[in-house]
């Protein structure tokens, strides 16, 4: 499985809050059995002002190899879905690679270069142009189909069965 970025917020918004929407959206995630650990913030709890920073971020832990871009990408759900911590504060997402072990330096010269932005846009745009995602998570199997939002660990063993019958 390759992560790739998907942008939900690309364009800034400072007065971005946990909504009623998004309490049901949460609130329906977590009743599934496989929902992980998070906790839902209170309305109008304030949210990232948007996804480049920590989308970047994530990127830069990638340089330094999988194992400490998991580490580190555990480490940001973590940091959103149960500290509802602020993913857009470069001393957040510093203060969370330095728990999981990035090399800090290799870390901050990585995010200052670009590189790391133009990976997430590259990502986001073959996302939305190749296979029309709209949102996450949005799982693509084999090249050939999407499983779109939170669902059961059953949709993803029903797709994968069927694409399996189906070659030759």
């Amino acid at each position: 499985m390759e992560p790739r970025s998907f942008l939900l917020r690309p364009e800034p918004d400072a007065t971005a809050t946990f909504t009623s929407y998004r309490d049901m959206h949460w609130r329906q995630a977590q009743a599934q059995e496989e929902a992980g650990e998070f906790t839902i913030p209170s309305i109008g709890t304030p949210l990232p002002s948007g996804s480049f920073p920590g989308q970047e971020a994530a990127k830069a832990a990638k340089h330094q190899g999988t194992a400490l871009f998991r580490a580190y990408h555990a480490r940001l759900f973590k940091a959103f879905f149960q500290e509802h911590r602020n993913l857009t504060e470069r001393a957040v997402l510093e203060e969370l690679a330095a728990e999981v072990g990035l090399d800090l330096e290799l870390f901050r010269a990585d995010l200052q270069s670009g590189a790391c932005r133009e990976e997430v846009i590259a990502d986001h745009l073959e996302a939305v142009s190749r296979y029309g995602i709209t949102g996450i998570p949005t799982v693509i199997v084999d090249g050939k189909e999407a499983i779109v939002g939170a669902v059961p660990t059953e949709v993803y063993r029903s797709v994968i069965t069927r694409l399996l019958e189906a070659q030759p």
